[in-house]
């Protein structure tokens, strides 16, 4: 039981070993592994603070990394987090990106928060001693330096903090300073760049962080510079991972940075010997890039290289899809203004949606039409409204057909007022007018979800922006089509 676990005093180097251990048990019930949590926190309570070895506190974070978040491991966090300020040893760079590493399931808030502090704390402490260890040998290696691997472990461990504070500022900061100084010259050998799975980590631990953040910024340049340079050729997730990672932050890079980053992931999708990618990582490169704001080539540089990177990534569309890389890989297109780029990724994805018909969802037809916002009456859209029309269709006859509830294919409010909004600039069209009646024939047969569902202002206000068009008698619409929809 936990409280025996947490009664007397107990070595760190047990504590450390049994936290470690979790990481290797699955299927608890949640009571049994929070008793156990409270138990192993009392345990590190009633542990002298510099009795801990740094090696018994990165193995003690190590196993963290390993369970979910919650009350009781926040709490062991704040108290590891004191057995750092108190141990007579220093931190080196492994472990420091140990500890970052073991938090990668943890969202932002007071504990993590007093981790960042302590861990700037000490790294500057470190810093120090380090520097004086290395003057009194006649070593000049930076002890602290993150090697390949932590470069990774570091930034991975972000990847659910979602929040920026001034505790991961500073950490932030400190890590540029201290931690990535590359001052100390390189060995030359292999070993010291980055994996393609470390270049993967460390972009994708960025993936919640605010973009606006100064600190993210300056991280995700620093990468940038030093990282995508420096590393063997990228696997597919990792060039996924790097433009998932970035999703946030990309619209404030600096454009050096920006061009830079565009330029060497066109290079690595290009050199990407199979001839496609998965339907996952496909999605994934385009939702990294929708925040992105360039001005449409031939005007910029930067439009010129982004519009040569969907180039790329059409060349390498998926051979198989489900619902979600339709959806997603769609919805990306909508802060994107149509070029002969995205014109290339609308013409290699209408043949693909063919593959869901008969599983289509509500959500699915909403993002996928939301995607097509910005893109007026060229071939390629309408071309993937056909196919999604076709898709609505066979999915209406299902569902008619069907006796089963959960079969029904109701849209909620967003999700209408997405469609419809999505359509805005084509429903004037032969082919977003025979979209329109298909989602009015939805609607008004099998009603909204749930039935009771209202509209915000902001929804119902879209949905009427994209309704717009659609009433004008010049283009010929039904009127009792447009009526039901509209009621």
């Amino acid at each position: 039981g936990g409280s025996h676990i947490g009664s007397g005093t107990v070595s760190s180097g047990v504590i450390s070993g049994a936290l470690l251990g979790l990481s290797s048990i699955s299927g608890w019930k949640a009571s049994a592994a929070e008793d156990v949590m409270y138990g192993l926190r009392k345990a590190v309570e009633n542990s002298p603070p510099d009795t801990w070895r740094t090696r018994d506190i990165t193995k003690a974070f190590k196993g963290l990394g390993y369970l979910e978040d919650s009350g009781e491991v926040r709490r062991i966090v704040v108290e590891l987090a004191r057995r750092i300020e108190g141990s007579p040893e220093f931190l080196d760079g492994f472990g420091i990106a140990t500890i970052m590493h073991g938090i990668r399931n943890l969202r932002d808030c007071a504990e993590v928060r007093y981790l960042f502090r302590a861990l700037s704390s000490c790294i500057l402490q470190s810093s120090k001693q380090s520097l004086s260890s290395a003057r009194s040998s006649g070593k000049t290696k930076n002890q602290l330096q993150l090697s390949a691997v932590g470069i990774g472990h570091f930034y991975y461990g972000l990847q659910r903090i979602g929040e920026s504070s001034s505790e991961l500022e500073e950490l932030l900061r400190v890590a540029e300073e201290v931690l990535l100084d590359d001052t100390s010259p390189r060995s030359g050998s292999r070993t010291e760049y980055l994996t393609s799975q470390e270049v993967g980590c460390a972009f994708y631990g960025l993936q919640s962080l605010p973009g606006d953040s100064p600190g993210v910024i300056r991280a995700a340049d620093l990468l940038i510079d030093k990282v995508l340079w420096d590393t063997e050729p990228l696997t597919e997730q990792a060039i996924s991972n790097t433009l998932y990672g970035l999703q946030n932050v990309i619209r404030f890079l600096p454009n050096s940075s920006l061009l830079r980053l565009l330029r060497s992931i066109t290079c690595a999708v290009q050199a990407f010997p199979s001839p496609s990618f998965s339907a996952q990582s496909f999605s994934n490169c385009l939702y990294g890039l929708r925040n992105i704001i360039v001005s449409p080539p031939p005007s910029s540089e930067i439009g010129r290289a982004h519009e040569l990177l969907l180039l790329s990534l059409a060349e390498k569309a998926p051979t198989s899809i489900d619902n979600q890389g339709v959806g997603v890989a769609l919805y990306s297109l909508h802060g994107i203004p149509e070029s002969l780029g995205t014109r290339a990724i609308l013409r290699s994805l209408a043949p693909l949606i063919g593959q869901v018909r008969g599983r289509a969802t509500s959500r699915m037809i909403a993002n996928a039409l939301y995607g097509l916002r910005n893109t007026n009456h060229c071939p390629e859209a309408a071309a993937i409204l056909r196919e999604l029309r076709l898709v609505a269709t066979t999915r209406s006859q299902a569902v008619s057909s069907s006796s089963s509830p959960s079969s029904a294919m109701r849209f909620s409010p967003q999700e209408l007022s997405n469609s419809l909004y999505g359509m805005r600039y084509l429903v004037d069209t032969l082919e977003g007018g025979e979209m329109t009646r298909v989602l009015s024939n939805l609607v008004v047969s099998e009603g909204l979800e749930p039935p009771s569902a209202t509209f915000s202002p902001q929804e119902l206000s879209n949905a009427i922006y994209g309704l717009a068009l659609a009433g004008d008698p010049r283009y010929g619409r039904d009127p009792v089509e447009l009526e039901s929809l509209q009621t």
